[in-house]
């Protein structure tokens, strides 16, 4: 797949000595890369995951392209639309993947973000960034700081969780089921913010960085000529979610280059 988005060229001893992408104007990797790969081979792996209490998932490129369409028309229908700026704490849960697919079908630009947050971190990253929604886990206390810090939120009106029933949160992994598996592309450019990190704050308040829908081709460097992924394999990058790390090694640049993701 990476192929489509890259040239790359080799001396005579096949050491790499030039890289350059190509980005279409309306790219988006979620339809471009994960629903094509679906459509060309369904039964592809592309996510295993497990938990400490033995629990067990492997999902394929036709699942995670449904599950995200079934999320983005649920998120949809309540009310996050393309440009809303949409934190997502879901630990490594699998729900995070589809729900980053998800948001990246509606435009929403996501915000992923460590469980480790406090109340006063969140509502320093709501305000900052000018975050409309939450979607969180509901375990290390992670909703109950949302909740706390909602009302010092301005523009925060829509929060998601997945699996646990909670008062104040519509539940994102459950409303999905009964949602169509099919949507209307929503138009994008290349050009239109896509993700927005927080930085770690080692020397100040952290600073919001976002990038855009081009970002997910840079990291065909990163997977396929540093971690150096085998079409077929199975990459581990150790990162929670909510940091920059899980976009160099758990998801984009290992899809792009054929590697299922641990």
């Amino acid at each position: 797949m990476y192929k489509n988005f890259c040239d790359c060229k080799y001396d005579g001893d096949g050491h790499l000595v030039d890289v350059s992408l190509k980005c279409p104007e309306n790219f988006n990797f979620a339809f471009d890369v994960v629903d094509t790969i679906a459509e060309t081979d369904p039964s592809r792996r592309a996510l295993v995951w497990c938990d400490t209490e033995k629990n067990e998932r492997t999902f394929n490129f036709d699942q995670l392209s449904r599950l995200s369409i079934q999320a983005a028309n649920f998120l949809l229908e309540k009310g996050i639309k393309k440009g809303d700026r949409v934190m997502v704490i879901l630990k490594r849960h699998y729900e995070y993947w589809y729900t980053i697919l998800a948001l990246h079908r509606i435009g929403a630009v996501a915000v992923p973000t460590t469980y480790m947050v406090t109340a006063e971190d969140i509502i320093y990253r709501v305000n900052t960034g000018e975050i409309n929604s939450i979607i969180c886990a509901e375990d290390d206390n992670i909703c109950a700081n949302v909740l706390e810090a909602k009302d010092k939120c301005s523009t925060l009106k829509l929060l998601f969780n997945v699996r646990k029933y909670l008062k104040d949160f519509l539940r994102l992994d459950t409303g999905l089921a009964g949602m169509p598996d099919k949507m209307d592309r929503i138009k994008n450019s290349a050009t239109d913010p896509f993700i927005m990190y927080f930085t770690s704050g080692t020397t100040g308040y952290p600073k919001a960085v976002i990038h855009d829908y081009s970002y997910p081709l840079c990291h065909i460097m990163t997977a396929k000529f540093w971690q150096n992924v085998k079409e077929g394999g199975l990459h581990l990058s150790v990162a929670d979610t909510g940091w920059g790390k899980a976009s160099w090694g758990k998801i984009y640049g290992q899809w792009l280059c054929g590697s299922a993701v641990m």
